[in-house]
């Protein structure tokens, strides 16, 4: 019988993340607690927000009591303090951020050292470039790092980002819009003295606006 809730457990979690919010709340309000455990530690930050969001206060404070990686809720934490239709809801808090001085080739190394395996793939594609204060200078994609020669530095390989930068409390569909005009697959999130505080995917976009259109 262990063994078959168990397997139960693994394959709920295999599928829970497809699942729509309010399909995720229903089967989270009927699980037993040792079966929600490993569902809400498998998900990554900005999707326990947005679905945490839609619960009432109460069934959030069982949930994140259920939860056991304290990184996890202090994230949780950051983001719920963003209102539900904002990027900073939406954001990623773990990300790698690299300076200029780098070479192309300790950055990539830097990268590959630092991933965790529970890093969701995409967010290694983009990277963004700051100074010693954290303000953001530009951005580059893996693709980038990977063609460079090793010891080109990264200021002088980065792109600007002064069109793409979004604050959190930036409405989500005015985030689609610059994720469509400029064909984005990342965008740098900073604060009013535009230090870098997430990153904003595409697919945390399509998510929300799964029918979003790039402009040609």
């Amino acid at each position: 019988a262990q063994h078959d809730r168990s397997v139960h457990s693994a394959r709920v979690g295999f599928d829970f993340e497809i699942l729509d919010i309010e399909d995720q709340r229903f089967l989270l309000a009927k699980l037993s607690d040792e079966n929600v455990t490993p569902l809400l530690d498998n998900m990554h930050s900005p999707d326990l927000a947005k679905l945490f969001h839609r619960m009432s206060p109460r069934m959030v404070k069982k949930m994140t009591s259920l939860i056991k990686r304290q990184e996890a809720l202090s994230h949780i934490d950051l983001l719920m303090q963003y209102p539900e239709h904002t990027a900073g809801s939406l954001m990623h808090l773990e990300f790698i951020k690299l300076t200029p001085k780098l070479t192309a080739r300790q950055a990539l190394a830097l990268a590959q050292a630092i991933t965790r395996p529970t890093q969701k793939t995409h967010l290694l594609y983009s990277f963004f470039i700051v100074d010693d204060n954290g303000k953001v200078l530009g951005g580059l994609t893996l693709q980038d790092l990977v063609s460079a020669p090793e010891d080109e530095k990264l200021s002088e390989m980065m792109t600007s980002v002064e069109g793409i930068k979004i604050k959190p409390e930036t409405d989500q569909e005015e985030a689609a819009k610059l994720f469509s005009k400029y064909h984005l697959n990342a965008a740098p999130v900073v604060d009013d003295e535009g230090k870098l505080i997430g990153i904003l995917t595409l697919d945390d976009i399509l998510k929300v606006f799964p029918k979003l259109r790039l402009t040609p």
